[in-house]
């Protein structure tokens, strides 16, 4: 009987750079992530009701900075990249700090037309002088890794502390640094696992999964509640790991269910295993040929080496159902892909 393959989560170095699409906040709203991060992406000035800001000797209030903002974006969604950048440049020039990050992000990749890191860094010391935090923690990024500025790890490790002040994103990348997970390491694995603790503390299920691996290699008792939170909270490599010990223990329900869990994230190792241990009856399942081809077909398809083996290792379960069923793995297919909704670390 073929037994499942064990699997090791490491974790690639962290992109540091944001997504291209981005929260407008309005005045004074106060709004929460998935697992309650503060939020990090707004404008001082935004939060608070009645400040103004003077320009060119006129004021402008928080909604026209609001409102330069939306613009903008409804602009990049139309896909008038020139328009969006105006717009970003009038809510900078209004004292947006969001603006300013922005606009570095799309000086920094080009994606707007205009690629030209040396203006990207002047929007982003701007934003990190006026308290930023997410333009001080990408600073620290490209410090560390000598990118557009000169390697300086000293200014790396001082700007990611102090973006670690306000945003708990950064005082789990501060973490892992220390811990010697993210490169470069920085190696002081009691100040790794203290700002990890910081960032669990803050409701971080990615800093939840990275304690619970420096906790469990001293065997603290802690270290379990930390996986708990972060499986929960739907991390697929703590799901993952939590179905595999359920396995161990013999509760086969409760282990398929988890690693299942995982493989609706997204995550195409836990879709292999959960595939594999279906088909060996590890995992009950009404269907175990469909279901478990059906896995690994959708594995496959992400660039799972392991999966496209099987899946030609058992072509004869396709010609089967085929000729039973018509089309039933196709319609499966589909319908499990469509269940799947990738997780996302903050």
């Amino acid at each position: 009987m073929k037994e499942p393959v064990p699997y090791t989560y490491v974790d690639p170095d962290p992109v540091y750079r944001e997504p291209a699409d981005y929260t407008i906040i309005e005045p004074a709203e106060q709004v929460q992530s998935a697992y309650r991060e503060p939020v990090e992406v707004s404008d001082p000035t935004s939060q608070i009701e009645g400040s103004v800001t003077v320009v060119g000797g006129e004021e402008m209030t928080p909604l026209a900075i609001s409102q330069a903002l939306r613009d903008a974006k409804a602009a990049q969604s139309s896909g008038d990249v020139a328009l969006m950048m105006s717009l970003l440049e009038q809510a900078a020039t209004l004292g947006s700090l969001q603006a300013h990050y922005e606009l570095a992000r799309h000086l920094m990749s080009g994606d707007a037309g205009e690629k030209n890191p040396a203006r990207a860094i002047e929007h982003l010391r701007l934003a990190d002088e006026m308290g930023y935090g997410q333009a001080t923690r990408v600073l620290a990024w490209l410090y560390l890794k000598g990118e557009v500025v000169p390697l300086d790890l000293a200014q790396g490790q001082s700007l990611m502390e102090k973006a670690a002040t306000t945003s708990v994103r950064a005082k789990r990348e501060a973490g892992l640094l220390y811990a010697n997970i993210y490169q470069p390491n920085l190696n002081d694995p009691t100040k790794g696992a203290a700002y990890l603790e910081e960032a669990y503390a803050s409701g971080d299920p990615e800093a939840a999964y990275f304690l619970f691996g420096l906790l469990s290699k001293s065997s603290q008792p802690s270290a379990a509640e930390a996986l708990d939170f972060a499986a929960n909270a739907g991390h697929p490599k703590a799901l993952f790991l939590k179905a595999q010990n359920e396995l161990a223990t013999g509760d086969r329900v409760t282990a398929g269910d988890l690693m299942k869990r995982a493989a609706l994230t997204g995550d195409a190792e836990a879709m292999y295993q959960y595939a594999t241990n279906v088909q060996i009856g590890n995992f009950p399942s009404l269907e175990s040929d469909l279901e478990a081809y059906v896995w690994y077909s959708i594995a496959a398809s992400r660039g799972h080496a392991r999966a496209k083996q099987e899946l030609a290792a058992i072509a004869g379960v396709r010609t089967i159902l085929d000729h039973e069923q018509p089309g039933v793995i196709d319609q499966a297919v589909a319908d499990t892909s469509a269940l799947i909704a990738p997780w996302r670390k903050q």
